[in-house]
């Protein structure tokens, strides 16, 4: 057996089951929280990695748009933190090559102003007010705001990534 077909019978096959029959807390209609595009985004970044060994690959990839969309039409309009929306943005970035820009998910409008909300929590020192729960730096969000930044053409994204201390795949 090939990883590709070890990771569709272990995941992506879960995956497709728990999303048909809806028997986890992501995967129901009416649940509209991070973890749907966490799952889906996932998901459908392995369904196109291994889609020679996919022979589901449709149902999958259709499961994860639709929950991956579910989620970024909720998006609050003063943007949003972006560490859990990366898989969908992976997803996204991952679906627009695989169908030579047909599909874009991160064309999405809701993605207009998500990365305000990184720009509005940021302090001059490149660290983030921490409010709650998140970190005090941008650590993964970095990755994701760089590919909205480039996706947008917004600059002030790109300025606040750059600002920090961290490694990007931008800067590798």
């Amino acid at each position: 057996d090939s990883v590709a077909t070890r990771l569709h019978e272990w995941t992506l096959g879960r995956f497709l089951e728990t999303w048909d029959k809806q028997d986890a807390h992501w995967s129901k209609p009416e649940y509209h929280w991070n973890w749907k595009i966490m799952c889906c985004g996932e998901a459908g970044l392995t369904a196109l990695a291994c889609r020679r060994h996919c022979p589901d690959l449709q149902q999958i990839l259709q499961a994860s748009l639709v929950g991956s969309l579910d989620i970024l039409d909720c998006l609050p309009s003063e943007g949003y933190w972006l560490g859990t929306l990366g898989f969908g943005l992976r997803f996204g970035l991952a679906l627009r090559h695989a169908t030579g820009g047909t599909v874009d998910l991160l064309a999405h409008p809701q993605l207009d102003t998500t990365g305000d909300f990184i720009v509005q929590v940021t302090e001059p020192d490149s660290q983030v007010y921490n409010f709650n729960d998140n970190p005090t730096d941008l650590g993964s969000n970095l990755d994701s705001l760089l590919l909205l930044a480039t996706a947008r053409g917004r600059g002030d994204w790109a300025r606040i990534a750059r600002g920090s201390q961290r490694f990007t795949l931008e800067r590798l």
